[in-house]
């Protein structure tokens, strides 16, 4: 194997394609646990990694390379031979690229594997939903250094967030996932809203943060009855107080509001939200907001005293959840 993954890092063109195509064959016959063992039982020593070795080639340069890993990692998903969250969300950064052509092999392979691997069972889909706000991030990011380089992507936000929500809704199985699994699917749909919300506070005033509002006010959340389920309603209220602070729109605030309203019905956990979680969260906060964002002086309270616009400051992200929201739901 060592032989093979030296040809395609040091080989030329053709040579490196064969190589990666016989990597990927091998791995699918015996496993990537079968060369793990050999390297023990002979005790070379060797780091060589396989997997860190072929998941470069989702981003290597050369398109014929990324064509062949895209159908290998999607043969080794679908026959369950490796279950890798890293290299699943490559490969939906590699479909999602905006410079990945409709036509291109990567995108036909890539749109029937996502749909066939999303369907075959609740755990794939949920392991999708809990990359989604990775996946939307990351491609806001991508799509706006193309659009400077390039030109506007032909795909939209709204676009690439239906694609991702349509591969994990439960009613697209092949086999209709067990009632035991309805709790799992709705903290992953209250996660899905959390990781979005930290999509919009890394750029508050972005045209994208008031779409990634308007898909966390479409998502099917619901309350989460299992005393074992983390306080992801609490956390998620939490967020929408912030981001009503600075985000300018005025639609898009009292979209937030009715939906922070309907937000206070849906939790009926009667723990409070740790400190701990309150505090990790404001150090995140103050480390993603740019650099310089006042708060909205329009909704950043009721109390006259503290109408002032402000600098982001520890002071400004308030500890105390509920006064937050009854200003902010108050307030016109």
């Amino acid at each position: 194997m060592g032989l093979f993954c030296d040809f395609y890092r040091l080989g030329q063109e053709e040579g490196r394609f064969i190589a990666l195509h016989i990597i990927f064959d091998v791995v699918f016959l015996f496993g990537l646990k079968y060369f793990e063992d050999v390297a023990e039982a002979e005790e070379s020593g060797s780091d060589l990694k396989v997997m860190s070795v072929i998941t470069t080639a989702l981003y290597d340069p050369e398109e014929r390379i990324q064509s062949i890993s895209s159908e290998g990692f999607a043969k080794l998903f679908l026959h369950r031979v490796i279950d890798d969250k890293q290299v699943l969300e490559g490969l939906f950064h590699l479909y999602l690229h905006p410079a990945t052509l409709s036509s291109s092999p990567i995108k036909q392979c890539l749109s029937y594997f996502f749909q066939a691997y999303a369907f075959i069972s609740a755990e794939n889909q949920l392991t999708i939903g809990s990359l989604v706000g990775k996946i939307l991030g990351s491609w806001i990011r991508v799509s706006r250094q193309y659009a400077t380089q390039q030109g506007s992507s032909l795909i939209s936000l709204n676009s690439v967030a239906n694609q991702l929500l349509y591969l994990i809704d439960r009613t697209n199985l092949v086999q209709s996932a067990a009632r035991t699994t309805l709790e799992a699917y709705n903290e992953m749909y209250a996660q899905i809203a959390v990781d979005l919300s930290w999509v919009i506070l890394n750029d508050p005033l972005a045209e994208s943060a008031k779409i990634i509002t308007s898909i966390i006010c479409k998502l099917p959340l619901k309350s989460l009855s299992s005393p074992e389920s983390p306080p992801l309603l609490k956390q998620l209220l939490f967020l929408q107080t912030q981001i009503m602070k600075y985000i300018t729109d005025k639609p898009t605030i009292n979209s937030l509001k009715r939906f922070t309203a309907n937000l206070l019905q849906l939790d009926t956990q009667e723990e409070p939200l740790d400190f701990e979680i309150i505090n990790e969260m404001k150090a995140e906060m103050l480390k993603i907001l740019p650099a310089g964002i006042k708060a909205n002086n329009a909704v950043a309270s009721t109390n006259p005293a503290s109408k002032k616009t402000k600098i982001i400051s520890n002071e400004t992200i308030s500890g105390n959840i509920m006064d937050d929201i009854s200003d902010l739901l108050e307030d016109e």
